[in-house]
């Protein structure tokens, strides 16, 4: 008798389990998402599955009861990083040449990176064309001061071997020829040789690399060529940020570009404009190289420092979560959502940015998607798009 109760007993509780509500059945719970697909689309669990979909085969066709999200239509807002470093602007740096062959008789700049103002002396030069120009203009001056015109010829000729009119009035008024001429700077800024590096490395005994400030190769008794390029001066107060950006975010860089830049360990942020894309790729990296002129003269960052950069962009199209959007190699795919079965579906991706892929052709507004379609691949076949 105890035996019979204990039976019907059971029967009755797996008779009133199978009665429950389907809003009963256990399911799993899923975090909220944050963005466009905070509220995906649910699958109806009145769908009905035919013959045929349970016959397709699986790697090319999933059934399923999972989350699913559309195509949202709007503008994201995302950043663009980078990394750099600052670069002397070559815009910014003169040369300077020997307009006439001589000697130098005195030196008055000893180091590379010595500092330099604009007309400060840089040398004297003793050479045997300029005197003989001088004298022919002092024996025009002295002989026939009424021919204007080779009076003139005669200063032009002076000023173009690199004399300024200062010096022609003084010869003019002295009535002798000055055989040491000064060479000027006409530039502000700190010296470098003529074809040199910026910076020269030397290593101490301890193996450590240093970078040291070494005499200029330029010495007084040398001789020099017309024509020949003898120091350049680079004015630091201007700098290029030389940022390198990578291949996804290349094509969203254009001249004119906000960009801010923050040295390495210094929380202090620079703003500055992108002035030049180069369009070509250096032979030390495989990412495009982003110029950005800025003012130096209030930070003084170091030639070499270390920079982190961010680009500032916003991109209007289709969007859907990164994580509806599977990569298989060359092709990328979806699972779009047809009846109650998930079809695998070839797209055409543009952007990515803060999470979302923008689609550009595959796929349209009202068709459904698997917002985690990773979840319904099977490890041990190839996915197959139809």
């Amino acid at each position: 008798m105890k035996r019979n109760h204990f039976f019907i007993t059971g029967i009755l509780l797996i008779v009133a389990g199978c009665g429950l509500p389907p809003e009963r059945a256990s399911h799993a719970v899923e975090a909220p998402l944050s963005g466009p697909a905070a509220h995906p689309k649910h699958p109806s669990p009145n769908d009905t599955v035919s013959i045929d979909e349970l016959l397709r085969p699986t790697n090319e066709s999933v059934i399923a009861q999972v989350r699913v999200t559309a195509l949202l239509d709007t503008t994201i807002a995302y950043e663009i990083p980078g990394t750099g470093e600052v670069a002397y602007d070559t815009r910014r740096t003169g040369n300077l040449s020997a307009r006439i062959s001589g000697r130098i008789e005195r030196l008055y700049v000893r180091y590379r990176y010595q500092n330099v103002s604009a007309g400060q002396r840089i040398m004297d030069l003793y050479s045997p064309e300029l005197v003989t120009a001088q004298e022919q203009y002092l024996y025009i001056l002295k002989n026939d001061a009424d021919n204007a015109s080779l009076l003139r010829s005669a200063r032009e000729r002076l000023l173009l071997l690199g004399m300024d009119e200062q010096q022609v009035r003084t010869i003019g008024k002295a009535g002798s020829p000055m055989l040491r001429v000064s060479i000027y700077s006409p530039y502000s800024g700190h010296l470098h040789e003529a074809g040199a590096g910026m910076q020269t490395m030397t290593t101490t005994p301890m193996g450590e690399a240093t970078y040291t400030t070494q005499p200029l190769a330029l010495k007084e008794g040398m001789y020099l060529q017309k024509g020949q390029q003898v120091l350049s001066v680079t004015d630091p107060s201007r700098a290029w940020a030389q940022v390198q950006v990578p291949g996804s975010g290349q094509a969203m860089i254009h001249k004119g570009m906000i960009v801010l830049l923050q040295p390495e360990g210094s929380e202090t942020e620079l703003r500055a404009s992108v002035q030049l894309l180069e369009p070509f790729y250096r032979e030390t990296t495989k990412s495009a190289t982003v110029r950005v002129p800025f003012d130096n003269r209030r930070l003084q960052l170091p030639i070499g420092t270390r920079l982190n950069a961010r680009f500032s962009v916003t991109r209007k199209g289709k969007w859907l979560p990164a994580s509806s959007v599977l990569l298989l190699g060359v092709d990328e795919v979806v699972l779009r959502r047809k009846g109650a079965a998930f079809q695998v579906s070839k797209v055409r991706t543009g952007t990515r940015a803060g999470g979302f892929i923008q689609i550009l052709e595959g796929i349209t507004s009202g068709d459904s998607v698997a917002l985690h379609a990773g979840l319904l691949l099977d490890s041990e076949s190839f996915t197959k798009m139809k």
